[in-house]
């Protein structure tokens, strides 16, 4: 089925199923926002490491989930996720440098493809919301790191850990009205 046609029950219900899937992605946002804020001192190398390992564990996740319900624009974002992380764990030095730009591309994708995602569920879902604002917020976020420079690399560690609480927020609001959406699945199917 083309992505531009709405989604089938069945989607609907392998999206549901998969409700966990956000979760843990917020868990994985989550972290990394906790890290960043407890632990102020951190140098860019390390931001990109720990960046590099959140984005390749919601890359995982986000690429399997994706394959899994054949939403391939989700798949490959996940795949990107993965490139991104690896690449980092293989220079973390340039990373480092590239690590504004990298997450800037990497936000803006995101959030690009999660307003695409919020665009196609709209009519099947009553919370497209959070992910369209969630999309923005990614897409926001990616556009003002290349827009405005970084005065400091204590700034720049700060804004990734906002945008990780925002995100890890969003993505838990998601995954529990998927949730939900799965009850009512369910309920339905057996009235």
């Amino acid at each position: 089925m083309a992505e531009t046609e709405l989604l089938s029950q069945e989607s609907i219900h392998l999206l549901a199923e998969r409700w966990w899937v956000p979760a843990v992605r917020a868990g994985i946002a989550l972290s990394l926002a906790l890290a960043v804020f407890l632990w102020p001192g951190i140098t860019l190398i390390k931001l990109a490491v720990l960046w590099g390992v959140f984005a390749f564990a919601d890359g995982m996740i986000t690429m399997i989930a994706g394959a899994q319900v054949r939403w391939w624009s989700m798949a490959l974002i996940g795949f990107i996720g993965i490139a991104l992380g690896e690449f980092t764990f293989y220079r973390p030095i340039v990373a480092a440098f590239a690590l504004l730009f990298m997450i800037a591309a990497w936000a803006a994708v995101r959030g690009v493809l999660d307003i695409a995602a919020a665009f196609f569920l709209r009519r099947e879902i009553s919370y497209e919301w959070a992910l369209m604002l969630g999309g923005l917020i990614s897409a926001g976020f990616g556009a003002a790191i290349i827009k405005v420079p970084v005065e400091s690399a204590l700034a720049f560690v700060w804004l990734v850990g906002a945008y990780a609480f925002i995100e890890a927020i969003l993505l838990l609001t998601h995954s529990l009205r998927l949730l939900r959406t799965g009850h009512l699945v369910d309920a339905r199917s057996h009235a």
